[in-house]
């Protein structure tokens, strides 16, 4: 399996699990606002006036709850604290009204919790939930029917846990497949473009420096054709894992082709680029990766410019690569000449 690096900044960036949870949260909001609220209206009508509004509150929460969603936003501890238990008494009413057909209800809220809620949160709302909801069983439902009630409840509640973790964990598979690189366990030219538009954003905003390295192996083919595929793929991944040491959490590297790599800098100007640039060739250079030969790299480093796009704040960085190896390899060439 893929190795995530520690610091996860990429995904907390994109946010994955954030955007499928708004999602769910959104149309379960307004799905179980809609069904629930002819019950409302018809007990308001024809049982308790005070129970129909109490669901036609829960309703409208629902619906609150779907519009933050819809505009980017989710509040958990809200809907732990408040939805929750305002639901649960709403369910216990319910039991208390019609017993076994009353418990119904409780299904779909088992379901919505491990949907709209982080898991940690979603088990204290599932434990919350059945830890009122059984005495409730018990008390309003025959025993023989009671009996088997809990023991479906406690079945679906176990089944929904057992699904959502296997979920989770083939999600985070897929996720680590669409932005990790296979081999050095770096992020993937996929993540590029993205990260390099939020720096953009971002400089734009606060008005920080933004440096960005290319770096290209030297004469790696070499290394292929001499001594075979598998020692190529172990340089990479050592140079991979001396890149990811090599930098802070809030930056990110890349490999973005066969040898050739790309490190993002945050809040870091031309000298701080190229002072960095300048230790990781060194120390690729003194590293013994074979006993009889020395492995090195090119570096090019670009710090964005005002108004720059994205493909122009590349294009510079990889000239300044191309500069560095046509000038002889094994050095750095930044935008600004360092004395």
């Amino acid at each position: 399996m893929l190795e995530l690096r520690n610091d996860n900044n990429y995904i907390d960036t994109i946010n994955l699990a954030d955007d499928f949870r708004l999602k769910a949260t959104k149309w379960s909001g307004i799905i179980i606002g809609f069904l629930i609220l002819p019950f409302a209206i018809k007990n308001i009508i024809h049982v308790s006036p005070l129970y129909g509004l109490a669901i036609m509150i829960l309703s409208g929460l629902c619906w609150a709850i779907s519009w933050h969603a819809i505009r980017g936003r989710t509040n958990d501890w809200f809907l732990l604290l408040v939805g929750v238990p305002f639901s649960i008494i709403i369910l216990i009413k319910s039991i208390s009204y019609l017993g076994i057909s009353g418990l119904l209800w409780s299904f779909p809220a088992v379901v919505t919790y491990y949907l709209v809620l982080p898991e940690k949160k979603a088990w204290a709302a599932n434990g919350i939930h059945l830890l009122s909801i059984i005495p409730a069983i018990w008390i309003n439902i025959p025993f023989e029917v009671a009996i088997r009630a809990t023991v479906v409840y406690l079945y679906i509640s176990i089944s929904i846990i057992i699904f959502v973790r296997i979920i989770e964990a083939q999600r985070n598979i897929l996720v680590r497949l669409a932005i990790l690189d296979n081999l050095t366990g770096l992020y993937n030219r996929n993540t590029l473009d993205y990260s390099l538009a939020q720096s953009i954003e971002e400089h734009k905003r606060l008005k920080v420096p933004m440096s960005l390295l290319a770096i290209d192996l030297d004469y790696f083919k070499k290394i292929n054709d001499e001594l075979g595929h598998d020692a190529g793929d172990d340089v990479l991944r050592e140079v991979g894992a001396m890149l990811a040491d090599k930098i802070r959490k809030v930056d990110k590297a890349y490999r973005v082709g066969g040898e050739e790599f790309m490190i993002l800098l945050m809040g870091t100007d031309t000298n701080g680029a190229y002072i960095l640039a300048e230790k990781i060739r060194n120390d690729i250079s003194g590293h013994s990766f074979f006993p009889d030969r020395i492995v090195s790299v090119s570096i090019g480093v670009a710090n964005l410019k005002e108004n720059e796009n994205a493909d122009d704040w590349k294009k510079r960085a990889d000239e300044n690569l191309y500069s560095a190896k046509a000038t002889g390899r094994n050095r750095t060439i930044s935008d600004v000449t360092i004395q």
